[in-house]
């Protein structure tokens, strides 16, 4: 739950961070609604096809962060798995890793 949490530590306490870069985090309809109260940049990071976050959820995360004019970036990895920036999971992807890491 590290990206879900991650998106929901910028939703409730961006004065406490400079910034947040959640990894193929799930998100609850209340944090994505709770994006009125991010003031810090964003970075997303998702797979194309994922289980667990599906692409219509993908689409209205960014919608709201351009709806409310945020600072963020996003980003799909089509050729990578869930899990794909863990150097210790199956799904590790490399090149996705080091691309996202930057």
């Amino acid at each position: 739950m590290g990206g879900g949490l991650t998106f929901l530590t910028a939703c409730k306490m961006s004065d406490a961070i400079a910034a947040a870069a959640p990894f193929y985090g799930m998100v609850l309809d209340e944090w994505n609604d709770a994006v009125t109260n991010i003031t810090v940049t964003v970075y997303l990071f998702f797979r194309g096809v994922d289980p667990f976050i599906p692409e219509e959820r993908v689409k209205q995360i960014e919608s709201r962060f351009k709806e409310l004019d945020k600072e963020y970036t996003l980003k799909v990895y089509t050729d990578a798995d869930h899990g794909f920036f863990c150097n210790e999971r199956s799904s590790y992807n490399p090149l996705a890793a080091e691309d996202s890491w930057r």
